[in-house]
């Protein structure tokens, strides 16, 4: 009887698609199709539903009647993001789990390449890739490039996230082995679990973009956008007192995260202890990683100090021009690209318009109209 039961238990997926999903009815259909279309079909879809109010929970229920591959959990309330994927973290029964967002589309040989990928490289815990942006209504916003060696990802983990959550593909056995998610993060859940997954496993990006991300009013990062950066920003201290080898100064690890994540211009009071740290930072990377690594870290580096200087050009030119003599130290070939000769030309114009057009000048002019 017993050998009887063994013969008929279902065999274990090679991979659970873990998705939790809250109020994702308008766009949840087109993201499960985007998983049932996948080339490689030996995987089970585990949903846990946060406690919807809409029309999901009927929407996941017609998709379970048409496909036996799909596993549904409903929290009796809501618990958020990390407590609903550890819930289903703790039932998913395959050995790699391919995360998947109820807003977001997966390219039809995501699973394919992701699988294949991670048979090919053992060292690799998880792997996720570049990825594609697009609207509410599915206009095409732009491509996101992440980098692809887990050094380089590593390295970047010290100001913000390089893997794609909602695309990422990881093994079941090294999540768990840092106890899964940390329930007290609302959000950048995924940021702190990548830190603490750093010091044991390496990490991949495919260059294809193998996701595309819907961004919208009600997405999670719009909604609690001042609470995703509270959170970034602590993962990104602890991330750079490791590296440095002591404990980072809250508001320095800010303004340095700030500075190089180049989402909103830095503030005036912030360049100073910010270009301090990334000094020191590259101190330490110049002694630490490869030659491929250093060489794209400056490159990398460089790119954010140029987008910084951009937003300053008229706001405070005087930092403007520090962070462009601080591309000049760490790569002098930043100011001969066409994003530092173009900042380089504003700056310069600008200089020029003041001196012909002194302020003093334009309030008499405006006090005598």
């Amino acid at each position: 009887m017993l050998v009887q039961e063994t013969k008929n238990k279902p065999r274990d997926p090679a991979v659970s698609v873990l998705v939790a999903v809250y109020n994702c009815a308008p766009y949840l259909p087109a993201a499960l199709d985007s998983v049932l279309c996948q080339s490689f079909a030996d995987f089970e879809i585990l949903v846990v539903d946060d406690a919807s109010t809409d029309e999901t929970p009927a929407i996941l229920r017609a998709y379970a009647q048409r496909d036996n591959r799909f596993v549904l959990r409903r929290n009796e309330r809501n618990l958020k993001l990390a407590a609903s994927l550890n819930r289903g973290l703790a039932v998913c029964r395959a050995p790699l789990i391919a995360r998947a967002d109820g807003d977001d589309l997966c390219h039809p040989r995501r699973l394919e390449r992701q699988v294949e990928f991670l048979s090919q490289h053992p060292e690799v815990g998880a792997v996720s890739s570049s990825y594609n942006r697009i609207a509410a209504d599915g206009r095409a916003i732009g491509f996101q490039p992440l980098p692809t060696e887990s050094a380089m990802i590593k390295f970047r983990l010290l100001w913000e996230s390089s893997l794609s959550h909602a695309g990422v593909l990881y093994r079941a056995s090294e999540v768990r082995a840092v106890g899964g998610y940390d329930g007290t993060f609302i959000t950048a859940q995924d940021y702190d679990l990548w830190a603490r997954l750093a010091e044991r496993t390496e990490f991949a990006n495919l260059r294809e973009p193998l996701l595309t991300v819907r961004t919208h009013a009600a997405c999670a990062t719009t909604v609690r956008a001042s609470e995703t950066q509270k959170s970034a920003r602590s993962v990104s201290r602890r991330m750079l007192s490791r590296y440095l080898g002591r404990v980072v100064d809250e508001h320095k690890a800010a303004a340095l995260r700030t500075l190089l994540c180049a989402y909103d211009a830095i503030a005036a009071d912030e360049v100073s202890p910010a270009l301090a740290l990334l000094e020191e930072m590259l101190e330490r990377a110049r002694k630490n990683e490869k030659l491929a690594t250093w060489r794209w870290a400056k490159r990398e580096l460089c790119a954010s100090l140029l987008k910084q200087a951009h937003y300053l050009t008229y706001t405070d030119p005087t930092n403007s021009w520090q962070l462009l003599r601080k591309v000049a130290t760490v790569h002098a070939r930043g100011l001969c690209s066409t994003a530092g000769t173009s900042q380089i030309a504003r700056l310069l114009l600008r200089h020029m318009r003041r001196a012909k057009f002194p302020a003093s000048a334009g309030a008499s002019k405006r006090a005598a109209l």
